[in-house]
């Protein structure tokens, strides 16, 4: 082709050629938009299920064909010095290309970007996961959640679908959802066993624990794992009403009876439950041994064991209080006989305050390998979000709905004032522990801990009496704290509950605990710190110090 054919050609053809490039410039702008405010419409209307994205490419395909017709019909179109043959023309080289690369260039479906998968606890998954992971996301101005429930025969299985595309900005939304239009959460509740396993694998991202890892037989993983405190409950043992062994008003069964009724064959007819952190402190709480197992029927969950232990003549097993909360005189809740003293039924109070028999601690756990790098993909830290957000008080409000006892400011413990000189230590305590704290007055001993840690180690537990043997007959004032890390919520909470643990245990060994407080945060070691791990402790002080303080002032 010569020279001046080929600028007559170009000549001829510039606008198909202008047209070819606007033509792909365009696609490329659509197929944008079609995905973004495709996923936002659908979000918004509930019509996720109709989420084809091709189905909506072809109605606009559709409609640059019909443009492209026009100009075939249309005398006007087919005059190549009027503006409307130019549009028209280019609308219709439009349309053709969109029709060619349309099957190749978009996807069938809106697919999450990130898939982030939360396993364990049947306890926590039934009444807890979905509602927390929806109030995630609701305070993070999601645009739709969609949540789907499943029972199964090993568990529960439900997911929930974040949609984050909307007219929201992305200034208002947590760090780690601001780049994503779907995120995607796999709810598996097969027990906590099955949740530490899912988790050490890496099949996992969150597992849920209805004991803490050390009580699931995971202590020497602990190191591997980072675990946030969210609440308290307790384990109630059930019995049917159409029941031939107990009388109608008998409600309490000795402790040696229980065990044997759960380890051995017996004419109780015996529910259980497997790789289940509620079975494990059922199985502590009755001293298990290496040979003892339960004997029965296995269950799925909590609905599943309520259901059967109703409907089965002279049948026993054992059900998480949260899931009794709500259905008062759904079924017979037993007391046990101990030592001579017969224990609480499962109550608010007593689980605060940990009186009553077989109150277990409920946590989440993530690996800490996952965070052991700079960048951080989207999915890990939307797992490290889901722990830290059990520090917040709305995540309190879940645990609280779902029937468990949130991690808060409990009652302070009433103070005797039989003592003449005794004067309302409650009111004034914070007053006087400042003063002592301020003029750094020395604890009889100090009790620290690890990073969320609230339970002794047994090395403490080891040289806890021995270091306190001289203190048989003091009454003890125990002061709990925390480190300024996370939430000032959380850390009241936790602070609190390392001097109910402390205090349970002192009362175990014979010592007599008096008062007991929290100060969360509040008050750091005077010359170090306040995020260092020496900042997580309990102090031990004499009752006659408080006294003798309140009187001076």
């Amino acid at each position: 082709m010569s020279r001046s054919n080929f600028r007559n050609y170009l000549a001829d053809h510039i606008w198909e050629i202008i047209a070819f490039v606007m033509a792909i410039l365009a696609i490329s702008w659509v197929r944008g938009h079609v995905e973004k405010y495709f996923s936002w419409w659908t979000a918004n209307n509930a019509i996720y299920e109709s989420s084809n994205l091709h189905i909506v490419h072809l109605l606009i395909a559709f409609v640059f064909l019909c443009l492209f017709a026009l100009i075939i019909f249309i005398p006007v179109t087919r005059n190549r010095n009027t503006l409307s043959y130019f549009v028209f023309r280019i609308l219709s080289i439009i349309g053709m290309v969109y029709v060619l690369i349309m099957p190749w260039l978009f996807p069938t479906t809106i697919k999450p970007d990130v898939v982030v998968n939360i396993c364990g606890s049947v306890t926590l998954g039934e009444d807890f996961a979905v509602p927390y992971i929806e109030a995630i996301s609701r305070n993070n101005h999601a645009a739709k959640v969609v949540a789907n429930y499943n029972r199964r025969s090993k568990g529960i299985f439900n997911d929930v679908d974040v949609y984050l595309t909307n007219v929201v900005s992305k200034k208002k939304r947590y760090p780690e959802f601001r780049d994503l239009s779907l995120v995607h959460f796999n709810i598996d509740a097969k027990g906590t066993t099955d949740g530490f396993n899912e988790l050490l694998k890496e099949d996992c991202d969150v597992s849920m624990a209805s004991t803490s890892a050390k009580n699931a037989g995971y202590e020497e993983q602990e190191d591997n794992l980072d675990g946030m405190l969210l609440g308290k409950d307790a384990i109630a043992v059930v019995v049917g009403f159409d029941n031939d062994i107990l009388d109608d008003n008998e409600d309490v069964i000795d402790y040696d009876t229980l065990k044997e009724i759960f380890t051995q064959p017996s004419e109780w007819k015996v529910f259980h439950r497997k790789k289940s952190g509620t079975t494990k402190e059922l199985q502590e709480y009755l001293e298990f041994g290496n040979n003892d197992v339960i004997q029965g029927d296995v269950v799925s969950s909590n609905a599943d064991m309520l259901e059967k232990v109703k409907s089965q003549q002279n049948s026993i097993g054992y059900l998480s209080y949260s899931f009794l909360r709500y259905q008062p005189g759904s079924i017979r809740v037993i007391r046990i006989r101990k030592d001579g003293n017969i224990t609480e039924k499962p109550s608010n109070k007593c689980i605060s305050d940990r009186s009553c028999a077989m109150v277990r601690n409920l946590h989440l756990y993530n690996r800490k390998d996952l965070y052991s790098t700079e960048e951080e993909d989207s999915k890990r830290k939307i797992a490290k979000k889901i722990l830290a957000y059990g520090q917040n008080p709305l995540g309190q409000e879940i645990i609280e709905a779902a029937g468990f006892i949130p991690i808060i400011q409990g009652d302070i413990p009433p103070v005797s004032t039989s003592d003449p000189v005794a004067i309302d230590i409650d009111i004034d305590v914070e007053d006087i522990y400042e003063a002592l704290h301020s003029e750094r007055v020395e604890p009889i001993k100090t009790i620290t801990y690890g990073r969320n840690g609230y339970d002794l180690t047994e090395k403490q537990k080891g040289k806890l009496k021995e270091s306190l043997e001289g203190y048989k007959d003091t009454e003890l004032v125990l002061i709990g704290h925390t480190t300024r890390t996370g939430d000032p919520f959380y850390n009241d909470g936790l602070s609190w509950e390392r001097a109910r643990v402390l205090r349970n245990k002192l009362l175990s060994m014979g010592f007599n605990v008096k008062l007991i407080y929290g100060f969360g945060q509040k008050y750091p070691l005077l010359g170090i710190e306040s995020n260092l791990a020496e900042n997580r402790r309990v102090e031990i002080y004499s009752y006659q110090t408080f006294l003798e303080r309140a009187n001076n002032n």
